[in-house]
């Protein structure tokens, strides 16, 4: 593949907090960097699921800085506002050590403030959730693991054994306007691309992409996959303070809190004012802590199955075709 040759030309910025002039390319790269200060990222995300011809949608809040990650995910935008708690969606953060996750069936409010092994692996795994926003579409790889070298991403593998390499593709006058992706999983092999579209809404810097799409590619044909699109980007030329980090008025909306120390698990429920110890016998004290638990012993086989499924599909097209 030949990589295309970018003419880039420097920009003033003023809106977004940078000061330096760099080429729009290089604005969009520095977007993966882990010392971009993203202050708030919304968007929505749509996925073609089940063979539906509807996509499936929710919306999206992120805020991320070296040390710091917050993730919200609503059935509908305006409830990005609101302190309501949905089941089977992610609700997560970190600042510094302090870890935190609301249990996917809405009961409980996991925490810890020593950085515990559990809640560092569920973090981990909404890490990578959110990384088709925070990585402009690159799916499945923690935001902090992108590596640019020019045009193209340093190989790399992520959590579950899945190999990504790629190379972005760039417009005349320094746009990115898509995105060339393979993955491999144990030999077996998907090609993506992934294409971006520049629309003038004012709320989003104008070096990023405001809609995102991502195919599968292959004997000449291309299935869409998913979709993000970008309402809402801030950078901050600064760190953000913890609390915009932390699960703040939201802690008191599950019944039960559960604080992962160093020498179990403490829990207590919403009229208590003090953690009781739990018996290693019967640390289990919600479901969706059993849950988060599970989904990251699990995720790996299910990357495998889904990369499996895709290449299934691609050769089954192409033994149509033929």
């Amino acid at each position: 593949m030949v990589t295309v040759l970018v003419l880039t030309f420097a920009v003033s910025l003023t809106a977004d907090g940078n000061s330096e002039t760099s080429s729009r390319v290089d604005l969009f790269k520095n977007f993966f960097d882990e010392k971009t200060v993203i202050s708030k990222c919304i968007a929505e995300v749509c996925s073609q699921e089940g063979g539906s011809n509807s996509p499936s949608c929710y919306y999206v809040m992120v805020r991320s800085q070296a040390n710091g990650f917050y993730y919200r995910e609503v059935p509908r935008l305006d409830e990005l506002y609101s302190t309501n708690i949905f089941q089977n969606l992610r609700f997560a953060g970190f600042y510094n050590d302090e870890y935190w996750n609301f249990s996917t069936d809405g009961m409980a409010l996991q925490f810890s403030t020593n950085r515990s092994d559990s809640l560092e692996k569920t973090l981990d795994f909404v890490l990578l959730k959110s990384s088709s926003v925070l990585n402009l579409g690159l799916f499945d790889a923690n935001p902090r693991s992108i590596v640019w070298k020019g045009n193209a991403i340093a190989p790399y593998t992520n959590l579950f054994g899945v190999s990504f390499n790629g190379t972005l593709e760039c417009s005349a006058t320094g746009d990115a306007v898509d995105f060339l992706l393979n993955t491999d999983f144990e030999g077996r092999q998907v090609s993506w691309k992934f294409l971006y579209f520049y629309e003038k809404t004012g709320g989003v810097p104008d070096y990023l992409p405001t809609r995102i799409t991502a195919h599968t590619v292959g004997s000449g044909r291309s299935d869409f996959k998913f979709q993000v699109r970008l309402l809402v980007v801030e950078i901050s030329d600064r760190p953000l303070d913890k609390e915009y980090f932390m699960a703040a008025g939201f802690s008191s909306k599950p019944p039960h809190q559960i604080l992962y120390g160093d020498k179990g698990l403490y829990t207590r429920n919403k009229l208590e004012k003090d953690f009781k110890p739990m018996p290693q016998a019967s640390q289990r004290p919600a479901s969706g802590a059993r849950y988060v638990v599970f989904s990251c012993l699990a995720l790996s086989s299910i990357i495998a199955y889904v990369i499996f499924r895709r290449n299934n599909n691609t050769k089954t097209t192409q033994k149509q075709q033929n």
